[in-house]
């Protein structure tokens, strides 16, 4: 993940936050209006508000969304 996407380290419970720019190294290329509208429908994990005009998401819900995304595949 980018630098930019850690939080200090020194309690190992702190969880960690991704950017938007550190989504797409995860592979979620969707713009921000898409991930917005799927937050809105529940479809992707919401948001944590850091400041007016920066957002990130936890860690363990993004790991979890693409856990979930990968076992949908296979239950098909």
């Amino acid at each position: 993940f980018p630098s930019e996407a850690a939080m200090p380290t020194d309690n190992s419970s702190t969880p960690r936050l991704i950017p938007f720019s550190g989504l797409k190294a995860l592979g979620i290329t969707h713009s921000r209006w898409t991930l917005r509208d799927l937050e809105r429908r529940g479809l992707f994990p919401a948001r944590v508000r850091l400041s007016p005009r920066k957002v990130a998401w936890l860690e363990s819900d993004i790991r979890k969304f693409l856990a979930d995304a990968i076992a949908a595949r296979g239950a098909k």
